[in-house]
């Protein structure tokens, strides 16, 4: 209170020898324009990067089983080691399909045999019956009985080819060229062909070529086409870069992750690459015809469709429906709306509406 009363009795004393008061300085107005931070659309590269997981796997992988029942006489092929197309891998001792076999053939004597002496005596009745010596019903019976040992005659030599499979089946060998990544069989094991549990003998992967598959977004799907190429990155090899191929597609998008599933044909001749690495795949993406680069905040979307923002020359606000294409983090591909170098507001919000005048400030360069 005292203070105030000194004031004033300044200002009095003031006004009396007509010394000037100085007055409070005066707010400033509120501004009527709204600040607003812009970013020049950029004129979209021929070609950007995708980068996508995924593991070598071999370009054909099986387990050998054997087909017929005995003990391992001898195996051929061990772990590490290459072998070609019919390349013996285990031999089967199996006793029962000799013994079997050999019946078999003997039956199919005897059948021959039988049908001999059914064609013999099929003709000579069948001389009979032209002379009317015997009656005509003899020389059916005959004709019935030869049929029946042909008919024997076929079954035993299908007999025969049937346990001369089983016996080549004794002979385990190679499908195909590869590699023996797996052996599970020592001499003199008992091999039980018809036992649903086990009784892998082998593994064999073909590995001077390889495959991988990664799931392509469904951003990406329109550039992913047979031919293209792929580059493969191995943190295991750094500084190469392996090359392969893009040679198939599932034609269909997985709706559980709305990937593409595809699959990249990666050659390997001197086996350097080995399945079940996990690599990186990069591919070179086209982009779709004279595209333009937005930052992802300058999209706004809502029920009519995709937007942006922009300000005129005038320093006033059009927005701007746009069609969009790839998501590429933090960059959004504009196909058709937008030329480059257009300001696009960042961030936009719904207080922004056509021929609204703003002022409009490019965000600051960060400081090296």
């Amino acid at each position: 209170m005292k203070n105030l009363t000194t004031l004033c009795a300044i200002a009095l004393l003031a006004l009396l020898h007509g010394a000037p008061v100085l007055a409070a300085a005066p707010t400033a107005p509120p501004a009527d324009k709204p600040i607003v931070v812009v970013a020049r659309a950029v004129a979209a590269p021929a070609h950007s990067e995708l980068l996508l997981p995924g593991t070598i796997e071999a370009w054909q992988e099986t387990p050998i089983h054997a087909r017929t029942d005995g003990y391992v006489k001898r195996w051929h092929a061990d772990l590490g080691d290459d072998v070609q197309a019919g390349d013996l891998l285990v031999e089967i001792d199996a006793p029962e399909i000799d013994q079997a076999l050999a019946a078999a053939r003997a039956a199919r004597a005897q059948a021959m045999a039988n049908l001999g002496l059914a064609r013999t005596t099929y003709e000579r009745w069948k001389t009979l019956v032209e002379r009317k010596t015997v009656a005509a019903q003899e020389l059916d019976e005959r004709r019935a009985g030869f049929e029946a040992r042909k008919a024997d005659l076929l079954a035993a030599d299908a007999e025969v080819a049937r346990l001369n499979e089983l016996h080549g089946f004794k002979r385990v060998v190679a499908p195909f060229a590869g590699t023996v990544t797996r052996r599970l069989v020592e001499n003199g094991a008992l091999i039980d062909a018809g036992s649903s549990a086990g009784g892998e003998l082998y593994r064999v992967a073909e590995t001077k070529r390889l495959r991988i598959r990664v799931g392509v977004p469904q951003a990406n799907l329109r550039a992913i086409k047979r031919g293209l190429p792929a580059t493969v990155l191995i943190a295991e090899y750094p500084g190469q870069r392996f090359e392969g191929t893009v040679v198939r597609s599932a034609g269909a998008i997985d709706p559980a992750t709305r990937t593409l599933l595809t699959e990249v044909e990666l050659p390997n001749p001197d086996g350097a690459l080995l399945p079940g690495l996990y690599a990186q795949v990069r591919f070179d993406m086209p982009f779709a015809g004279e595209t333009v680069l937005v930052p992802t905040n300058a999209i706004k979307l809502d029920a009519a469709g995709a937007h942006v923002a922009t300000v005129d020359a005038d320093q006033t606000v059009q927005l701007r429906k746009v069609e969009l294409g790839r998501n590429l983090g933090t960059q959004v591909e504009v196909l058709h709306g937008l030329a480059p170098d257009t300001p696009v507001i960042l961030n936009p919000t719904d207080l922004l509406q056509d021929g609204l005048p703003v002022i409009a400030k490019e965000p600051l360069a960060p400081k090296v």
